[in-house]
C-alpha cells in the first residue's frame, strides 16, 4: 500500500462533557490552558484535548500547583451520572511525542503497539477519536482488547489481539483515498473488525474464516453500536458509514462493488489479512488478499 503524509487534523470542536458516557473512568493526556487560581485554593482551567476542549474545576490536591497553563498533563477523569466531569488526579508530563489524548486506564504491556495505535488516531478526524475513546471507556472491552490473544493461529499470546488490530488499522490508514472521511472509515473499520472477540470466552482459530464467507466478528458491531449511538449528535455520516462496514451480510461480496463503500471493504479486507498473516509471512497456509 501507498504511504501518504497527511497533514494533523482541523482544530478539534466537540465537547467533551458531551463525548464521555456517565458513570466511566477515563485517561487522557491534554495542554494546560486558562489556568486560574481562586479563593481557597479553587483552580480552574481548561484542558485541550485532541478531539475536543474540556473546561476543569479543581484543587490543589487533584491538579498540582506546578501544573500551569501552557503545560501537559495526564488527567483521570470521572464523568458522573449528574453530567459533571470530577478531575480524580493528574500529573506534569513532557510535551507527548504524540497528541492523541487517550491512554488506556487498564493493565497493559504492548508500549510500542500503543504509541503506533495513538500515532495513527492523532491523524484522524476530532469525531473519529471521539469514537474510539468511547468504545474504550468500557473497562471490559477496554481490557481484552490491550490484553487478548487474537487467535489460535496467529499472534497466539497475551496482547497479540490488540497487536493483529493495530497493524489492520495502520494497513488501511495508509493506503491512498479520496478523502480524508473515507481514511478515518477504514481505519476504525480495520481495528475493530473483530473487536466482537472480546465478548467471547472462547478462542479459535481466524485461518478457516479466510474465503468467500469471511465476514467482521459477527459481535463486532454490537461492541462499536453503543460508541456511534453517542458519537451520531456530532456526525452521523461516520457512524453510519462504519456500521455499514462491520455488517456481516454479504460482506465478502461487497468488496466487490466498485462504488465508496466496496472501495473501503477491499482496503479492509486487504488490512485484515496482511495483519493477519504478518506473523507468519512465509506461511503458505494464509493466501495473499487479493490485489
Amino acid at each position: 500500500m501507498t504511504t501518504v503524509q497527511l497533514a494533523p487534523p482541523a482544530v478539534a470542536t466537540l465537547n467533551v462533557f458531551d463525548v464521555l458516557p456517565a458513570g466511566t473512568v477515563s485517561t487522557l493526556i491534554g495542554c494546560i490552558g486558562q489556568w486560574d487560581l481562586g479563593f481557597a485554593g479553587r483552580i480552574s482551567c481548561v484542558a485541550h484535548l485532541s478531539f475536543g476542549d474540556l473546561p476543569l474545576k479543581a484543587n490543589r490536591d487533584t491538579l498540582p500547583l506546578d501544573i500551569r497553563s501552557g503545560d501537559w498533563a495526564r488527567l483521570q477523569l470521572m464523568r458522573r451520572h449528574d453530567g459533571s466531569v470530577r478531575l480524580l488526579g493528574s500529573s506534569r508530563i513532557a510535551p507527548p511525542g504524540v497528541e492523541m489524548a487517550w491512554l488506556p486506564t487498564v493493565r497493559h504491556h504492548r508500549f510500542t503497539q500503543l504509541v503506533r495505535l495513538r500515532g495513527l488516531l492523532g491523524r484522524l478526524e476530532p469525531v473519529a477519536q471521539a469514537l474510539f475513546v468511547v468504545a474504550m471507556t468500557e473497562a471490559r472491552v477496554q481490557g481484552r482488547f490491550l490484553m487478548r490473544i487474537a487467535a489460535l493461529d496467529q499472534h497466539c499470546y497475551p496482547g497479540g489481539y490488540f497487536d493483529q488490530s493495530v497493524r489492520a488499522a495502520s494497513n488501511a490508514f495508509h493506503a491512498v483515498y479520496t478523502s480524508d472521511r473515507d481514511r478515518s472509515v477504514a481505519t476504525l473499520a480495520a481495528l475493530f473488525f473483530d473487536i466482537g472477540k472480546v465478548l467471547e470466552p472462547a478462542i479459535g482459530g481466524d485461518l478457516p474464516r479466510l474465503g468467500p464467507s469471511l465476514a467482521p466478528h459477527p459481535r463486532s458491531r454490537e461492541v462499536v453500536k453503543r460508541a456511534c449511538e453517542r458519537i451520531a449528535r456530532f456526525d452521523e455520516h461516520l457512524t453510519v458509514d462504519l456500521l455499514a462496514q462491520l455488517s456481516t451480510a454479504d460482506w465478502m461480496n461487497r468488496c466487490r462493488d466498485p462504488a465508496r463503500d466496496g472501495r473501503i471493504r477491499h482496503v479492509v479486507l486487504k488490512a485484515v489479512s496482511e495483519s493477519w498473516r504478518s506473523e507468519f509471512p512465509e506461511d503458505r497456509r494464509w493466501p495473499r488478499p487479493p490485489r
